[in-house]
């Protein structure tokens, strides 16, 4: 029997912050048998421990120069490449066999950064991350890879009773990982991929247990996602991108006011939607539709989490501006109206987010570019058209008057706005053209519906009409 080695556990993180919790953890996965390579991957401040790879060969391996992210003074775009470079380092590391385990520590920044490092690795490298962000939905940093979320309970800021119990056991977890004896794959059977959403399962275990009978090995993956959607918007040449709660519910066949309604958490399911979208849109610039009335979330916090995530910007939806009569009136009434919306785009403007809100008449408009939209969207009504489209909608004429009279009002106060149409009647291509050709000032079509479910339903029905209506033979 050969000599056993000991296996190495990679410690990422940012050390600026985070040096006394990774000096107190690295003594601990000493402590379990194992070797430890510290990374460093913070930006700011001078670390508290020294690291044996450091901040400045992490930004290299992106292809950055450390001082230049620094006097860029962009947090997202310094969280971006030291994720770039700590990703490719570790990729390295796993080549070269030096790495068997991966630990990280972070609250939302850090845990951004961190696992996406560990995406990089293959599955079944043992990624285990002690997270503030774990209590909550954690699709986004886990993403498609089996990385362990662990839940530290209290912020990661200092050695205390709490922290440092479960420091301790996050050291033996990863430690009882990496030292784990690897399965014999060898002699594996053919792989079969399969697709399963909770209606097809019976479905598809009949179908597993018919080809493992002939010998083959079944993997099953949960089918869902809007990825492709995202994807073939930018193929098509989108210049932006927005995440809504309601399209979720479209693509499920059902209205867009489904997303107003108390059916679940609006900003948590486009969180969720973010990790079908992001990973795989390129370059096109990706919004959050946010619904700033949320009682439930500090809204600057939420903000900022967004942007460690990735999105370039923001739009007000869903929206109290899609409601009217008394409804309305106690919403305002009782501090839940568009107020909120206003300052939830003022506050992602201060953080740097584009902000391209929308808004119902021109008290609105001036004061969504006074609050420093960089795009306002005047929304004539819910988009007509398809099987679940709205009857009740303006003509096309009504629109022209109301988006011209929007833009007016906020040119009033920024000249410089960029002002686009979207809802109600302006459901197809001709529709925008229509509009746009009639108003002065507009310059492009906010689409929702219209680059969604209206193409699906349409190539959907097509496509299958065209199956039906081929002969067999003997016709």
């Amino acid at each position: 029997m050969g000599q056993q080695v000991t296996p190495t556990v990679v410690l990422l993180g940012t050390l600026d912050t985070k040096g006394i919790e990774y000096g107190y953890i690295r003594e601990r996965l000493h402590e379990n048998g194992v070797n430890v390579i510290l990374m460093d991957a913070g930006v700011l401040g001078e670390p508290a421990v020294q690291p044996d790879i450091t901040k400045e060969e992490v930004a290299k391996a992106a292809g950055y120069d450390l001082h230049e992210l620094l006097e860029a003074k962009d947090r997202g775009a310094a969280i971006k490449a030291m994720a770039a470079g700590a990703a490719s380092i570790v990729g390295q590391l796993y080549t070269e066999k030096r790495l068997q385990g991966i630990l990280g520590l972070g609250g939302s920044g850090g845990t951004a950064l961190i696992t996406q490092a560990m995406r990089a690795l293959p599955i079944g490298v043992p990624k285990l991350m002690v997270s503030t962000m774990a209590s909550g939905d954690t699709r986004p940093y886990v993403g498609e890879v089996d990385i362990t979320m662990m839940y530290s309970v209290v912020d990661i800021a200092g050695i205390n009773q709490f922290s440092a119990q479960i420091l301790s056991n996050a050291a033996g977890a990863i430690a009882g990982m990496a030292k784990a004896p690897a399965p014999d794959l060898t002699g594996g059977k053919a792989l079969v991929a399969a697709t399963m959403f909770g209606v097809t399962t019976p479905a598809v275990e009949e179908a597993r247990n018919h080809l493992e009978e002939r010998g083959y090995e079944i993997l099953v993956f949960h089918a869902t996602g809007t990825g492709l959607s995202a994807k073939s918007a930018e193929a098509g040449g989108a210049d932006l991108i927005i995440i809504y709660n309601s399209g979720r519910y479209r693509m499920a066949g059902r209205g867009s006011l489904a997303g107003l309604l108390p059916y679940g958490d609006a900003n948590q399911i486009v969180v969720e939607m973010a990790g079908e979208v992001l990973p795989v849109v390129q370059k096109t610039p990706v919004l959050a539709g946010v619904c700033g009335t949320d009682p439930f979330r500090l809204m600057p916090v939420f903000l900022k989490q967004l942007k460690e995530m990735g999105f370039t910007g923001v739009q007000n939806f869903l929206t109290v501006g899609l409601f009217d009569g008394n409804f309305r009136a106690n919403l305002e009434e009782t501090g839940m109206g568009y107020d909120l919306e206003v300052n939830m785009i003022r506050h992602a403007h201060e953080l740097g987010l584009l902000t391209a809100p929308y808004v119902f008449d021109e008290e609105q408009a001036r004061g969504m570019a006074e609050a420093g939209a960089d795009i306002l969207v005047p929304h004539v009504g819910l988009t007509t058209s398809g099987t679940i489209g709205a009857e009740t909608a303006l003509t096309l004429d009504e629109a022209v008057e109301r988006v011209q009279m929007m833009h007016d009002a906020a040119k009033e106060i920024n000249p410089d706005i960029i002002v686009l149409c979207h809802g109600g009647p302006i459901a197809e291509p001709d529709d925008a053209a229509y509009v746009l050709e009639r108003t002065t000032g507009v310059v492009g079509f906010f689409g929702a519906s219209s680059m969604e479910r209206l193409p699906t339903e349409v190539a959907i029905s097509t496509n299958m009409r065209k199956f039906k209506s081929i002969g067999h033979g003997g016709e």
